[in-house]
């Protein structure tokens, strides 16, 4: 998968997980947030980036078996059909796929709520600033 696909899926992902908080959608930028999530897996050591890589085309391609629909997950317009289909990497049987889907899960979590809007708006910023010695 090219880069602009990986970031589609990424901004797919973070859409179905975290943007049904409209605090989030408010405070956030979906292309920002994809691209910081996908710099952040290139910065980790080989065999962790080729793990969430390969768990990212996994979950992309898999999607047109789940809904038996010519569509990858990130091309996919139907919300419900995603949502399940998130749920149902959540709640497998099998541990494996659980564990990566929560790491893919807790690397977008922390890139989303880490973005400076959400930090300023809940009053962290200052503190963060204020602990680092900052003075803006």
């Amino acid at each position: 998968m090219t880069q602009k696909n990986i970031t589609r899926l990424i901004a797919a992902l973070v859409q179905i997980l975290f943007y049904k908080s409209t605090f989030i959608k408010k405070n956030t930028d979906l292309n920002k947030i994809s691209i910081e999530v996908l710099d952040y897996i290139n910065a980790t050591p080989w065999y962790i980036k080729y793990t969430c890589l390969c768990y990212l085309n996994i979950l992309e391609y898999f999607y047109l078996f789940y809904s038996f629909k010519f569509n990858r997950f990130s091309r996919s317009s139907d919300i419900n059909k995603q949502t399940q289909y998130i749920k149902f990497w959540r709640e497998n049987r099998f541990f494996a796929a659980r564990m990566l889907f929560k790491i893919i899960f807790s690397i977008t979590g922390m890139i989303t709520c880490g973005q400076p809007k959400i930090l300023d708006e809940l009053g962290y910023s200052k503190d963060l600033n204020k602990k680092l010695n900052y003075d803006l």
